[in-house]
């Protein structure tokens, strides 16, 4: 049977009206009773075409091949919808299920993915996306969750799961982060890059789309960042931090590292708040031993003193073995300064674990024990680099040593000090002294001066500017059973051997002024307290000299004087300021001394005269009496 494009079938008496065309193309169509044909089902060569509102709307379309396209005619896919410029954000494809009663997963729609066996002609689902409830409001569906299952040995299985709340779950259907990952076994993200180059394999973090924070792996040729296969943590907008359940953790900040601070002002910046007394800042460990004789841990200091990164300096920290009883140590390295190498540094210095102090050697059985290691070099020296710039009176500038003891009650104290540096008076400086100071007791604790060595050689006891060798600052010197000093006196020693003119010397004894005068005490070195007693007969060096000039020597002498004390004579005297406000310092060039060793040959040649003068007498005597007849 064939109808016409003409024919016109009555299939019901309502509208629409069905109209069968097989002239041409052939279709079937509806119409309505005015005449117009809302939809249309078309033969268009091979393919099936459905239209609505018109015949010019095209729907969808079944081409020959099978393949069902919804909203365009090039269809490649088995099935390809499009919803059209006009569709804005309407859904393209909707998916809906029907259940009787609402709740948690209790219904869902899905899509299945299965294969056909080609040999039985069964389907094995693969693998699921399906949309279901995750909370129920008002007996009704208020969210939705995606979920994204595949089969495992025949069982579906959920794999992921994106919530309403955007967070994304793997392994879990509970994610409470934006990305959750679950396993009972070991959990791994991996991210791969198989170029080359200067690329890498990231995670990058952002705030605002401009801060970044990056986790990438260099790749196996890259240059930058530290090189190839080199994993780099960094924050390009601040600082970088890696904390535990504290509150600080450790803090990189440009270039520093803090470990206990948020602001580290140093390369490695250590900070502790616990305020206990033995609390540990950095702990470095060492294993047991067993038989070695010890172990050095160090913290090294290297540079490219020869091209390499080499090790110039450490402190080490040693830990012997059970034969040395686990005695532990602290050492400390410099450079040799000889040979090339990775480690060129050698031990200097070791603090033993009961204390005693090792330079240039390892072991010592006192407090303090110093090798050296040069036949002309200094094996220990103590210096001072302070300038406490230009002032008046007397003052010791220079490091000391001191040695400390405990009174009765426990207290310690300075005991006595040696101290090498410079000495000051009254503005002059002398270089190179050595001081031994000692502490008088409770009423003076501070230690002071006993004696000086002065760099000329000079030595000075209860004094502090020797003028001479040897110089006392009391008339205090003796000896346990006689005055005798020794003077050297050997003929091989000596040249241009002759007899004294003993007339000189009985005319020098013979007007050599004898005086009787007091020490003025005004004068702080001339004190009672110095010399005891200031009535003395003796001579002056000022007319000693008159008669023996080589026993006067001349010499610089500071002398402590009251603020309005002068001399009749202040030619050449310099003033400046005593450490005693009350006081000033008179810096004489020509302080007078008397060396009276002259005085006893001078007197045996004195004594020599006179006995020939008196043996004259004797003779004279005897004649006269032979003379005269007189009996004696």
């Amino acid at each position: 049977m064939v109808w016409y494009d003409t024919d016109l079938t009555t299939v019901n008496t309502t509208n629409p009206f069905l109209r069968f065309g097989m002239f041409g193309t052939p279709y079937i169509d509806s119409i309505s009773s005015d005449g117009s044909t809302p939809t249309q089902l078309k033969i268009g060569g091979s393919d099936l075409i459905f239209f609505t509102n018109g015949i010019g709307n095209e729907r969808m379309r079944i081409t020959s091949a099978g393949n069902v396209g919804i909203g365009l005619t090039d269809i490649s896919s088995p099935l390809h919808v499009y919803g059209g410029s006009s569709i804005g954000t309407k859904d393209i494809i909707q998916l809906t299920s029907y259940t009787t009663s609402f709740g948690i997963n209790q219904s869902y729609c899905s899509l299945l993915f299965s294969t056909r066996n080609a040999g039985n002609g069964g389907i094995y689902n693969l693998a699921r996306i399906k949309a279901t409830d995750n909370k129920v409001i008002g007996g009704t569906s208020g969210y939705g969750d995606l979920v994204f299952d595949n089969f495992n040995n025949f069982t579906m299985v959920e794999r992921m799961r994106i919530t309403s709340q955007g967070n994304v779950g793997i392994g879990t259907g509970a994610p409470s982060q934006k990305l959750s990952i679950y396993d009972t076994t070991s959990v791994n993200f991996d991210i791969q890059n198989d170029s080359t180059g200067e690329t890498y394999a990231g995670v990058r973090f952002r705030n605002k789309g401009a801060n970044v924070g990056i986790l990438f792996l260099n790749s196996t040729t890259r240059t930058g960042d530290g090189g190839a296969n080199v994993l780099t943590l960094r924050n390009d907008c601040g600082a970088l931090r890696l904390q535990d359940s504290t509150a600080t953790g450790i803090v990189v900040t440009g270039g520093n590292v803090g470990i206990g601070t948020s602001t580290p002002s140093t390369l490695l910046h250590l900070s502790s708040s616990l305020s206990a007394s033995t609390s540990n800042v950095l702990r470095i460990a060492t294993p047991n031993l067993g038989s070695a004789s010890e172990v050095c841990h160090r913290i090294a200091y290297g540079c490219d003193a020869f091209g390499t990164s080499d090790i110039t300096a450490a402190i080490g920290f040693i830990r012997k073995g059970a034969a040395y009883d686990n005695k532990t140590a602290i050492s400390f390295f410099t450079y040799n300064g000889f040979s090339s190498g990775s480690d060129l540094a050698v031990e200097r210095v070791r603090i033993e674990s009961n204390g005693n102090l090792c330079v240039n050697t390892t072991s010592s059985s006192a407090n303090l024990q110093v090798n050296s290691t040069s036949v002309t070099g200094s094996a220990l020296c103590i210096g001072f680099n302070t300038n406490p710039g230009v002032r008046g009176g007397s003052y010791f500038l220079g490091p000391r040593l001191n040695f400390s003891a405990a009174d009765f009650y426990g207290n310690s104290y300075v005991a006595a000090a040696i101290c090498g540096g410079n000495q000051t008076i009254g503005g002059r400086t002398t270089t190179g002294l050595l001081q031994f100071l000692v502490s008088k007791g409770d009423s003076a604790p501070e230690p002071t001066a006993a004696m000086v060595i002065a760099n000329d050689g000079k030595v000075g006891i209860g004094l502090t500017s020797p003028g001479y060798l040897l110089q006392l600052s009391d008339n205090s010197a003796g000896k346990p059973t006689s005055d005798l000093w020794t003077i050297t006196s050997d003929k091989r020693v000596k040249q241009n051997i002759v007899d004294a003119d003993i007339d000189i010397c009985y005319n020098n004894i013979l007007n050599i002024p004898l005086r009787r005068y007091n020490y003025n005490t005004a004068i702080k070195e001339y004190s009672v307290d110095k010399i005891g007693d200031t009535n003395v007969v003796g001579f002056v060096a000022d007319e000693f000299k008159e008669y023996f000039p080589k026993s006067v020597t001349e010499t610089v002498r500071e002398l402590t004087v009251p603020k309005d004390f002068y001399f009749e004579d202040m030619t050449g005297i310099t003033i400046s300021e005593a450490e005693d406000p009350d006081y000033k310092v008179l810096t004489v060039p020509d302080f007078k001394g008397l060396n009276s060793s002259q005085i006893i040959p001078t007197l045996v040649g004195a004594m020599k005269k006179q006995h020939k003068i008196i043996n004259k007498l004797e003779e004279l005597v005897n004649r006269l009496i032979s003379l005269n007849g007189l009996k004696v």
